[in-house]
């Protein structure tokens, strides 16, 4: 659980209304010596998941190891 810094209120949010954050994680195995990472909505290649012209906004995007034990 990450805390909150409501030390300046922004629109309707405060201490009192607190934003909420979704956080999605996704594990894969690598299986070359590179990669490639695309960030898409759409389905596959003839079909848009959403509407077109939308926009995907991301607040940080974290590419790190995971070690198996």
């Amino acid at each position: 659980m990450i805390a909150n810094n409501y030390a300046h209120g922004l629109g309707a949010f405060n201490a009192q209304n607190p934003a909420w954050l979704n956080y999605h994680f996704r594990v894969f195995r690598a299986i070359g010596s590179t990669a490639k990472l695309v960030i898409s909505d759409w389905v596959g290649p003839p079909a848009a998941g959403g509407p077109i012209g939308q926009e995907l906004m991301f607040n940080f995007i974290e590419v790190k190891p995971y070690w198996e034990e």
